[in-house]
This record gives C-alpha cells, structure tokens and sequence, in this order.
C-alpha cells in the first residue's frame, strides 16, 4: 500500500496526471488573447499577433489559437505549415470549422479548387450559422466565377445571420461585377 502511495505522490509531483480544465479566467484570457492577436494580425503586426497566439495556446489547448498560428504562416506564405496548422486546428475542435476554411482559402490560393469547394461545403454543412464562412464562400465563388445567383444567395444568408459591414461590401462589389 505504501508503494502504491509513492508511486501517487510521485506522479502527482511529476505532472504526468490530468489537470484540472482551465478556468473560466483562462478561458476569458484566451479569447482576448486571440482577438487580440487577430487585431494585430489586421494590422499586419504579425510578431504581436504570433506573440498573442502562442501564449495563448501555452495557457490551454486553443484550436483558435493554433488557427491564428495557421494564419500568420498563410500570410507568411509557408503555405505547408499553415496547412498543418490549420488541420491541427480543426483535429484539436472540431466544432472549430474556421479553420477549414481557412483552409479552403488556402487551397483556393494554391489552385487546389475542388478541394477548396468541398471544404467550404463541409464547413457550410457542419456550421450553417457561420456567417463569415458563407461570405468568405461568396467571394470565392465571385473571385473564381462561380454563379452570381448562388454567390448573392450566400452573401444574403451571411447577412441574415449577422449584417456585417463587410458582407454589405461584398454584396456591393458583386454588383459592381
């Protein structure tokens, strides 16, 4: 019995036991940490933004921090790694479906267009609310000429789900178009 007690405090000591599951605190840290590193990242300070993602991930397993990461590399152009870390992202949640289309745009980037489609569908399928999903799938179908009709049907889906200016925008320059 004894044994069984060292062996215990020994694990205990070691760390190789389950710890707690962060705290509220570390949650609400965490998605300040990513917004903020999504800021920088719009502000193309993409050393702040690593910077906010890391940490992040270091105080809980984050799938948006490890998408933000994805991020900076696609903005980085090392396109392999944010490939990975976007399918790390999605394997790490996956109810986390920014990341696969994250991963469609990257994909749509290197050409790779049907796999981009499905995964847009996948993630369009998975999440029907994600209304940045939908118009990011708007301007894929604009930009790769896909059926105006179906482009405006998802924008309009998009802002019945939220009415964000930039979907007012993209709205706006599909008729310009």
């Amino acid at each position: 019995m004894k044994k069984l007690i060292l062996i215990a405090i020994v694990l205990l000591m070691s760390g190789c036991v389950f710890g707690m599951n962060p705290s509220m605190d570390d949650e609400q840290e965490v998605s300040r940490l990513v917004d903020e590193g999504i800021l920088h990242m719009r502000e193309g300070d993409l050393d702040r933004a690593k910077a906010n993602f890391e940490l992040a991930g270091d105080l809980t397993v984050s799938a948006a921090a490890v998408d933000g990461l994805g991020c900076i590399a696609f903005l980085q152009e090392d396109y392999a790694l944010a490939e990975e870390l976007f399918w790390q992202a999605y394997e790490t949640d996956s109810t986390y479906n920014n990341s696969l289309g994250n991963l469609a745009l990257l994909f749509e980037k290197q050409g790779r267009k049907a796999e981009a489609e499905k995964l847009f569908a996948q993630a369009m399928r998975e999440d029907p609310k994600n209304f940045r999903m939908r118009n990011n799938y708007a301007a894929y179908l604009g930009d790769n000429k896909g059926p105006k009709e179906r482009a405006f049907s998802e924008l309009y889906k998009a802002q019945a789900l939220f009415n964000h200016p930039m979907i007012y925008d993209n709205i706006n320059i599909l008729k310009e178009n």
